[in-house]
């Protein structure tokens, strides 16, 4: 029996590293309770048997680091527990604008794949759309301000400099009063989306947006089109188009659900 067909397909192994230099009180019940949601959320809106196992989590003060680079030097090292997917919850521009995005996945170049095959690995979950065994990486903003209204992004900081909504916040509509609610009592929000029956929940509750982040990072490997995944093109088939699920189309979904190591 091959190493890859021991693999168990619906298991997903991460390791995450956390930017203590960036987040400061968050423990590891923490993240653990926000991949228990993210399990959750992957039975009720992906309809998959999938399932996150978090293999380790990783603390440092890593400053400014480049998030590819964190990534790249964990997996880089000895004696590390090698995971399918390594979530890097860090803060840079683009992390602190969206809330997260993917990074190049481990084991594309031919010192990295050639690293990974000596260590046997296979990933659980292979993409049509990358060689076989690679690492995905995704950049998590952890408690990122969602619906925030006022703010100005300022390097890696959201700095409030109004007290009504400008810009495209508060879903484009400008001039809104900012308000405060008491699940986020240090946050100015966009009265229009706080009782929002999908944003709402999630800016009470910034584990729900993180976990949902953690999901549509990983399914973007499975698409081929990059931001423009987020929504079914008009030649995407419309059994596909209905398993659309944390904002991203359902074609990657059904990549990723149906993946299983074949070595």
């Amino acid at each position: 029996m091959s190493t890859c067909s021991r693999i168990n397909p619906n298991v997903v192994r991460v390791n995450v590293i956390l930017n203590e230099d960036h987040y400061e009180g968050v423990s590891d019940s923490d993240i653990r309770e926000t991949f228990r949601i993210a399990n959750e959320l992957l039975q009720k809106e992906l309809h998959t048997t999938k399932a996150f196992d978090l293999q380790m989590i990783v603390r440092g003060r890593f400053g400014n680091e480049v998030p590819q680079n964190l990534m790249d030097y964990h997996l880089n090292s000895d004696g590390i527990m090698t995971p399918d997917y390594v979530v890097v919850m860090s803060k840079d521009e683009w992390s602190a604008s969206y809330g997260g995005y993917m990074l190049e996945p481990y084991g594309a170049s031919g010192a990295q794949a050639h690293e990974l095959s000596m260590r046997n690995f296979c990933n659980s979950s292979p993409s049509p759309y990358h060689p076989d065994d690679v690492i995905y990486g995704a950049v998590v903003d952890w408690g990122h301000i969602l619906g925030g209204c006022g703010y100005e992004l300022q390097g890696i900081k959201k700095v409030r400099t109004s007290d009504v909504s400008s810009d495209g916040q508060c879903r484009n509509v400008d001039g809104l009063k900012c308000i405060q609610i008491p699940e986020v009592p240090d946050e100015w929000q966009c009265p229009n989306l706080i009782d929002d029956p999908d944003t709402g929940p999630m800016i009470r509750d910034r584990r729900i947006f993180t976990a949902e982040s953690i999901i549509h990072e990983l399914l973007h490997p499975f698409g081929n089109k990059g931001n423009m995944d987020h929504a079914c093109s008009e030649d995407i088939p419309e059994y596909l188009t209905m398993l659309s699920a944390v904002q991203m189309c359902g074609n990657t979904v059904s990549n990723f659900i149906n993946s299983k190591p074949e070595k």
